[in-house]
């Protein structure tokens, strides 16, 4: 794969590609229904072929081109590449905001259990 030469924009497209395959791989939801991508579905059956795909003449739509894009990000050990960079980053930066929600909402979890524990009832009064 020759991605000094490639412009501007085909790198995006490979970059979205690669943002694309990998969110399809770890998505929970099937058939059409994830919330954040309409090409989710799309991707996890590309994801499936690709696996098992050998064919250098394959004709599956986007297979090649995204069996030679995988290949380059999974060897690039590049921190500069044009492609492979900013999808790390990005990687990075998506995990990094996974786990600060985890540890926010670990947090809120906490704090919910101390009030439930520390609430007492209150005494009713005595009419009398």
């Amino acid at each position: 794969m020759r991605i000094p030469s490639a412009d501007k924009q085909q790198v995006l497209r490979l970059q979205h590609r690669l943002l694309s395959l990998r969110h399809a791989a770890k998505c929970p939801h099937d058939g059409g229904q994830c919330p954040v991508t309409h090409h989710c579905a799309g991707m996890k059956r590309l994801g499936k072929h690709m696996a098992v795909c050998k064919d250098q003449k394959c004709l599956v739509p986007y297979c090649i081109s995204s069996r030679s894009v995988l290949s380059h990000y999974r060897r690039c050990k590049d921190a500069r590449c044009r492609l492979c960079g900013p999808v790390r980053e990005t990687i990075h930066r998506s995990r990094e905001t996974t786990k600060h929600k985890q540890a926010i909402q670990q947090q809120n979890m906490q704090t919910q259990a101390l009030k439930k524990n520390n609430a007492t009832p209150t005494p009713a009064l005595d009419p009398s």
